[in-house]
């Protein structure tokens, strides 16, 4: 007889019973590497829903203006030869530039896809000194110090606001064109700047996405940045000496000596000038959860989430009366597809963590409810809740680690074998182990 007082089956049928569970898992793998098609659409899906909300946002670059680079700011002059004709300028850079930007973000929508994009306003200050070029002008060479202009180059000035000089007894404008050649930027006159203190100050409204730089020039650079946006990357050549990141926002600092680059402060010609975009650093504006390289990743890794919820099933429901059937892992492993395809939808409207709570959620609710009706499992069905809740709690930070998920996912794979390879080598608890007496 067996624990509970009636008679244990003969091992005959013990030995029938567990050979159809072993053909169940064989069935199940074979089950699992079906799904995987569907899988594999739902990330090719995701893929090319990640391509078109590329193209969203480049069609907003187009419009909004793109990631922004600053060289400069620097002085050039005119200079001409003995007949007239011009001869390499004369380029000024600044002994020392401080310079504070405000960085304003905001989304703007193309069709159902966002792009992320900013409206700033720089001050910066500097010091020339015109007097240290004059030893560069050749005799009969004649420098035209009363067209000097102060540069600036824009990387993609078609999102300038207003650019303007400040501290003089009228504010100056800028004009388009940076004066160097492949360098698109702007220009104000500011006529001859000898014995006028060298000391400038303009501001500039500028917008753009994605990221914002600046290139070291002349002496020493102080950099101050603050925005209203908690995800930054600094990049580039050099660190910020200070940085502080909150839920409203950064602010950081960076301090750049002169010998950030091989340039002097004065020289002639200005290709020297376009060696410098070698040496940007500034700030990356990120999203800190790429929806669509998720919800991609998130279908590569299906397969594993259906695997260990056939396993979680298979060893919950050894003990029901009522075995399941092959049909009825076909259609819980659907329900998991369905997840992956409700996650895509739902991450588009409400981003990826809202969206994996509700898709799990209901996901989880009806696997349940289908435990408990379609399986037969009765008050066992609580034990399929807890632990599909639990993997996908597991699951989430998974998906999230993008460099690390490759090892989570083997680490959860090994551990579901080795919890799947304990529960099968147990007797089933309505008959004897397999050849028992």
């Amino acid at each position: 007889p067996g624990e509970d007082g009636e008679a244990a089956p003969p091992p005959e049928r013990a030995l029938a019973a567990n050979g159809g569970r072993a053909r169940l898992l064989w069935w199940l793998a074979a089950l699992a590497l079906v799904l995987a098609l569907p899988l594999m659409l739902i990330g090719h899906f995701a893929a090319e829903r990640g391509g078109a909300r590329s193209a969203a946002v480049e069609s907003v670059r187009a419009a909004w203006g793109g990631p922004q680079t600053l060289t400069g700011p620097f002085l050039l002059v005119p200079v001409r030869d003995e007949a007239g004709g011009a001869a390499d300028p004369l380029v000024i850079l600044p002994g020392m530039l401080e310079a504070e930007t405000a960085l304003e973000t905001e989304m703007r929508w193309e069709g159902a896809f966002e792009a992320l994009v900013y409206r700033s306003e720089s001050e910066m200050r500097l010091a020339l000194d015109p007097d240290s070029a004059a030893a560069l002008v050749e005799p009969g060479e004649t420098a035209r110090w009363g067209e000097a202009v102060l540069a600036l180059g824009v990387s993609d000035p078609r999102a300038l606001g207003r650019a303007r000089l400040l501290g003089g007894p009228e504010a100056v404008e800028f004009d388009a064109g940076s004066g160097v050649a492949a360098m698109p930027g702007i220009h104000a006159p500011i006529g001859d700047p000898r014995g006028r203190g060298g000391a400038w100050a303009f501001m500039l409204e500028l917008k753009g996405t994605d990221a914002l730089r600046m290139t070291p020039v002349g002496g020493l650079m102080l950099w101050r940045v603050h925005a209203n946006w908690p995800h930054p990357v600094f990049e580039g050549n050099f660190a910020p000496t200070l940085h502080e990141i909150g839920a409203g926002g950064f602010v950081a600092e960076w301090r750049v000596p002169e010998v950030a680059h091989a340039l002097p402060r004065a020289f002639r010609g200005t290709e020297p000038l376009t060696t410098l975009g070698t040496a940007a650093f500034g700030v990356k504006l990120v999203q800190p959860v790429d929806l669509y390289s998720t919800a991609e990743r998130a279908a590569k890794f299906g397969l594993l989430l259906i695997v260990l919820t056939f396993g979680t099933l298979f060893l919950i429901e050894r003990s029901a009366k009522r075995a399941a059937r092959v049909v009825h892992y076909a259609l819980i492993g659907g329900a998991q597809c369905a997840f992956f395809l409700l996650l895509l939808a739902l991450a588009e409207r409400i981003g990826f963590g809202p969206a994996y709570a509700v898709a799990a959620v209901a996901t989880v609710a009806l696997l349940t409810a289908y435990a408990w009706l379609g399986l037969r499992l009765g008050p066992r069905a609580g034990w399929v809740t807890l632990a599909l809740a639990l993997l996908y709690a597991v699951m989430y930070p998974v998906l999230l680690a993008e460099e690390y998920a490759l090892l989570m996912a083997a680490v959860l794979a090994f551990l579901v074998i080795a919890g799947l390879m304990w529960g099968t080598s147990r007797p089933r608890p309505n008959g004897p182990e397999v050849g028992g007496k």
